[in-house]
């Protein structure tokens, strides 16, 4: 049975608000429990506690569907506190509870008291860096657990004045808030919160039989500002190993798993980027892999937040897919030519290993020498640098080499 995380918030009920009605052998209360202080969120199967001013257990019922639970019987003029408690499963918390306490602690935005009791992720009565970096660290990059309990729940006090018997007809006593640990925004349906996963665009990479260490880059398909993110993927094949993760976003934390990675970060002035900039680098290994075709895919919810703290949907990502090569790379003629300030090579498939040129002039001398990264299935090479007239070309894929003329006219 779950720990509850109780006395945190002490509410007093106003009969006046409440449903008490008077019988021969007592009063009948009734009130109603809800999930983050929206009222259309009632909170089934919540046990509630009754005990008398001298502390003395009195009577245990249950929530129903609509949230409401009731106690008869009780005597006129008393004072009754009830405490909470529940083997629900706690709600979901996602990186914009991480962001909203972010806001917080650099002083751009408020919260409430069932906030900030939500937000003591790491139960030591303090709300600072510590519940933040717990979120986004130990919680969703590493699946700890809150030690602080898993619910915020009241207590709730109130007095049966028989006075107020006549205030039947108001309805049930409330609202009763609760929430899930670290769920500071406490503003969803209370259900595992969805994450976006979007939908993801496949750009393909070819490998040769002496390749084995690929730079895969994943990008965002259309401009995005992202203020966190949380992501966790795996390769479709063990034989590809990940060995390193390069990202601008500052102070991103991940691990990495053999083939798949997990990464999570929150900012607090967000990143930009624009369509197919790269917002991620992975560095893999491929071993004794033969023909199979290797994508990136999302094993959990990828989380996007934007900047009003909200999880951003449809986000579209470029993930890499690839291939081992079976056919030969060609190097198709240089364009423009003559060119000024760069000159181009298509190359018959998508390729991702660093090429070395060699430029010669027409005596023979070489005059520059630079290795280069194809973008997709195109090398570009500068002649910026190059005096105007004509150059002998040298490109060397594995162990390939093919020699072109190229003309430079600045």
């Amino acid at each position: 049975m779950r720990t509850a995380k109780n006395i945190i918030i002490s509410f007093l009920a106003i009969l006046s608000f409440g449903v008490t009605t008077t019988f021969a052998d007592g009063i009948e209360y009734k009130a109603y429990v809800v999930y983050g202080e929206n009222l259309q969120f009632p909170m089934p199967e919540i046990t509630a506690n009754l005990y008398n001013s001298n502390g003395e257990f009195v009577a245990s019922t249950v929530t129903g569907t609509d949230g409401i639970f009731s106690f008869e019987g009780l005597a006129p003029g008393e004072s009754y506190s009830v405490q909470f408690s529940t083997e629900l499963d706690p709600f979901g918390v996602d990186l914009a509870d991480a962001f909203l306490l972010l806001k917080y602690l650099t002083r751009k935005a408020k919260l409430s008291d069932l906030q900030l009791a939500a937000a003591d992720v790491n139960g030591d009565n303090k709300v600072n860096f510590s519940d933040f970096a717990f979120i986004v660290s130990q919680w969703y990059l590493r699946g700890e657990k809150f030690p602080a309990g898993d619910w915020v729940l009241p207590v709730w006090t109130f007095n049966t004045s028989a006075l107020k018997a006549a205030a039947a007809e108001d309805g049930p006593d409330g609202p009763i808030t609760i929430v899930s640990t670290s769920d500071i925004s406490s503003e969803l349906n209370p259900i595992i919160k969805d994450a976006s996963s979007g939908s993801y665009n496949y750009n393909e990479f070819a490998y040769a039989d002496n390749q084995y260490e690929l730079n895969l880059p994943i990008s965002f398909v259309m401009s995005q500002k992202v203020y966190g993110m949380g992501l966790e993927m795996a390769f479709n094949n063990k034989d590809v190993e990940i060995t390193g993760i390069n990202s601008p976003f500052h102070d991103a934390e991940y691990i990495i798993e053999g083939n798949k990675f997990k990464l999570s970060w929150v900012g607090d002035y967000g990143e930009s980027f624009v369509a197919n900039q790269d917002f991620l680098e992975l560095t893999v290994r491929v071993n004794n892999l033969d023909d199979a075709e290797v994508m990136l895919n999302s094993i959990a919810e990828a989380q996007f937040v934007g900047e009003n703290g909200e999880l951003l949907k449809d986000v579209q990502l470029n993930m890499p897919k690839f291939k081992k090569l079976i056919e030969d790379l060609t190097i198709g003629n240089p364009y423009p030519n003559p060119g000024n300030n760069e000159i181009n090579f298509a190359i018959n498939q998508v390729y991702n290993k660093s090429v070395q040129v060699d430029i010669y002039n027409l005596s023979g001398q070489l005059v520059k020498q630079i290795n280069v990264t194809p973008k997709s299935n195109k090398i570009t090479i500068s002649t910026s640098e190059l005096p105007n007239g004509s150059y002998l070309c040298s490109l060397n894929l594995n162990d390939n080499r093919e020699v072109k003329l190229i003309n430079v006219q600045h």
